[in-house]
């Protein structure tokens, strides 16, 4: 057991009048314990020891909050030996009775029990189960370690919170803890200090890159994950549910990137943010010039069972892939003598999929319909993404109907489309199916040109979507640039194939049919969305789209894009 020095000082008196009560975490001296063994003081004295590193492992969490009322709250500490080895605290008036009265003294050696040791700080009480006006409910978590089975693996620990989303994160992600409500009210306006400004913290990095044009500067990953925390508190759509959670915890930015997330779910029961992802800086910016790295250049979907039957939807023109001839519906059997349908899960699907670098290669088993199964062999390189595919025309009872596959609203799309609205244009189509089943999204610009590009001149001047920030970016809600209208005119940016201001082509449609499935997200939701908010009919076939009502900014740091 760790005989930390925090009894010690407890048992010399407790100051009550500091205004301020800091959070403190210790995983090193409670390894076993579930997320962590949590501590509580308003004590100056008591915090500089903490401080100095003189009680064991603890250091601040960040999180902090006022304290002030009309009750003092009782503080107890466990048995070191047999336990519990932690602090409680309650200003429940009943509950700290009981807990004094149940206390032995002087203590047995042998007795598990909670020892007073004076009042914390205060506080105020609810009143009809709520928290006056003017305060700030502090929630309570137990981590269930000291129940009907006694003394478990770990120490019996409670955690404080103002944030809500900090108790529903503990709840989530460890299964152990559980919440126990309201504990009671503190003075509103938290006293946490105000994180370092990201730019202040930014380029400080693990791993300095050789390209002096980014700006690295030697640092550490702590570092990157304190650049992470305050972009996050500036730029998230929901800063005030960022769970507090210590940099120095997680081995990498993409842990501590998903320890942020809020832990709050939508009405439909979907996680709120099911988005915030990273990406490495290079994948990110050959994917805006329409490069994949690192692929064969098909795309795939899989029916799960008790393994995976995974289904080839379309190859890349050029590509290892087609130069292999796969082609869409072919089934993938196994690769390396793998075999998919034995696979358990997930992420061993992923590893056998996606190759981790360029040049490598790997042997596939493919099955056709009607023909024996065959072995590939493919390496894996950059491939030049082809965003529209499947050009084509039908000719109906009602006129031409226009087909085209769109795959992503990536800079290099702008001009496929112009030229594919074109043909259709000059062939006559007045009619119009349009394939978004495997279009994640990408720019709400050019979202907003293809918009255009089938409605015409009943989109110009009409909103295609508006942008709206956190409410901690009050300039940025203000801007009058927020407001995206249907765009009839081309870019002309590097990379787009197209001429600055040149007038877009129009096919003019009152509907459009548009194939849709659960990999059609984000710019193609929000293109379907305004298109039936301007009076376009929009005629969706096929299953129920992604769901995605967020944008991303991206933000580039030491080597990773981060889109949240």
């Amino acid at each position: 057991m760790h005989h930390l020095v925090l009894l010690i000082i407890a048992c010399a008196g407790l100051s009550v009048q500091a205004q301020v009560l800091v959070e403190y975490a210790n995983r090193g001296n409670f390894p076993k314990a579930p997320y962590s063994n949590f501590f509580y003081t308003a004590d100056p004295g008591e915090q500089a020891l903490l401080d100095a590193g003189k009680a064991g492992a603890f250091y601040r969490t960040g999180a902090t909050f006022n304290t002030g009322g009309s009750t003092a709250v009782c503080r107890f500490y466990g048995s070191v030996t047999p336990g519990p080895n932690s602090h409680f605290y309650t200003a429940n008036a009943s509950e700290c009775s009981a807990l004094k009265a149940a206390q032995i003294t002087p203590k047995p050696s042998s007795t598990q029990q909670w020892n007073y040791e004076g009042d914390g700080f205060r506080v105020t009480p609810l009143t009809a189960a709520t928290c006056p006006t003017g305060t700030t409910p502090v929630y309570r978590a137990y981590n269930n370690a000291f129940g009907n089975s006694g003394k478990q693996a770990w120490d019996s620990n409670h955690r404080l919170s103002t944030r809500l989303a900090e108790i529903e994160t503990l709840k989530q992600n460890t299964p152990a803890w559980r919440s126990e409500g309201i504990a009671f009210c503190v003075p509103s306006s938290p006293a946490e200090a105000n994180l370092v400004a990201s730019d202040n913290l930014a380029n400080y990095c693990a791993q300095v890159r050789a390209d002096k044009s980014w700006g690295d500067k030697p640092g550490s990953l702590l570092q990157e994950n304190q650049w992470l925390r305050s972009y996050m508190d500036e730029y998230y759509l929901w800063p005030n549910e960022i769970p507090r959670s210590p940099e120095a915890w997680y081995s990498s930015t993409d842990d501590y990137l998903n320890a942020q997330r809020t832990p709050f779910k939508t009405e439909s029961g979907s996680m709120k943010d099911r988005y915030s992802f990273t990406m490495p800086t290079n994948d990110y910016l050959n994917l805006e010039e329409g490069i994949a790295t690192a692929s064969y250049g098909f795309e795939w979907d899989f029916v799960p069972g008790a393994g995976y039957s995974v289904v080839v939807t379309y190859t890349e023109p050029g590509s290892p892939a087609e130069a292999a001839g796969i082609k869409r519906g072919d089934v993938i059997v196994s690769v390396d003598g793998n075999s998919l349908a034995n696979l358990t899960n997930y992420t061993q699907l992923l590893s056998l999929l996606y190759p981790a670098s360029n040049g490598e290669t790997h042997s596939f088993v493919l099955r056709r319909s009607g023909q024996p199964d065959r072995s590939v062999k493919m390496t894996s390189a950059n491939v030049t993404v082809t965003y529209v595919q499947n050009l084509s025309t039908l000719n109906t009872s009602s006129g031409k109907v226009g087909y085209l596959l769109f795959n992503g609203f990536q800079t290099p799309a702008e001009g496929e489309l112009v030229k594919a609205f074109t043909t259709l244009k000059n062939a006559g189509a007045n009619d119009l199916v349009l394939d978004l089943r495997y279009n994640g999204g990408g720019s709400l610009y050019l979202s907003a040109q293809l918009g255009y590009m089938i409605a015409g001149a009943a989109s110009v001047g009409k909103t295609f979507t508006k942008i709206q920030f956190s409410d901690k970016r009050v300039a940025d809600n203000a801007n009058p640039d927020n407001v995206i209208t249907f765009v009839p005119l081309a870019t002309g940016d590097t990379g787009s194939g197209t001429v600055a201001n040149a007038a877009l082509p129009t096919l003019s449609l009152k509907r459009v049919f548009i194939i849709a499935q659960y990999g059609t997200a984000s710019a193609s939701e929000y293109l379907i969305n305004a298109l039936r908010g301007i009076g376009v009919e929009v005629i969706l076939i096929g299953g129920t789209t992604y769901g995605k009502p967020y944008g991303f900014i991206p933000w580039e740091n030491c080597g990773t894009v981060y889109l949240v």
